[in-house]
């Protein structure tokens, strides 16, 4: 019982802490079971300076969920048609959805403790289908053209040869 009392103590402790000191953040890490307290307004800029890198994002002048919902719509109808699925996805496609949230769990094992960006499509308009049409697009993958791991691929290429005249070519994804 001494445990519970002490636990509450320390989650009030908390809870007052953080109400006095609301220009911290909480998050969690980019890897492993580790948790970041970082201030707000430090958070805030990284996300700003990621976001504003005209390279990797651009700023869309106008809201393109309603081009979005119709796109899907008309894709469902469509391979509805063509008997690509034996089930309506009609249902599927959530037009009570809320806009994907973009949040940045920081890499506290890098230097500067850059932030790894993440958007959430979880409740988005397309979240249904795409839960779906992975469902059924894993059942009928290659398991010789899929990647389980990058051990599996090390061992592969180790019976790979490649030509003079040949080259291999790796590609990093830097944000997905």
């Amino acid at each position: 019982m001494d445990v519970i009392v002490g636990l509450k103590e320390d989650l009030k402790f908390i809870k007052d802490f953080l109400k006095l000191n609301n220009h911290l953040l909480i998050l969690k890490a980019n890897k492993g079971r580790t948790t970041v307290i970082m201030e707000k307004s430090v958070y805030n800029q990284k996300v700003w300076e990621m976001l504003s890198d005209p390279t990797m994002y651009e700023i869309s002048n106008s809201d393109p969920s309603l081009k979005l919902q119709n796109d899907c719509t008309d894709f469902v109808q469509e391979m509805f048609k063509k008997n690509c699925f034996d089930f309506s996805l009609k249902n599927y496609i959530d037009h009570n959805s809320l806009s994907p949230k973009f949040y940045g769990p920081p890499k506290f094992h890098k230097a500067n403790f850059p932030l790894r960006p993440v958007v959430s499509f979880v409740r988005s308009l397309s979240y249904g289908l795409s839960v779906t049409l992975a469902s059924v697009l894993k059942s009928i993958k290659n398991n010789i053209l899929n990647i389980l791991s990058s051990k599996h691929i090390i061992n592969d290429l180790k019976f790979v040869t490649i030509d003079n005249n040949e080259i291999m070519v790796f590609f990093d994804i830097i944000s997905m």
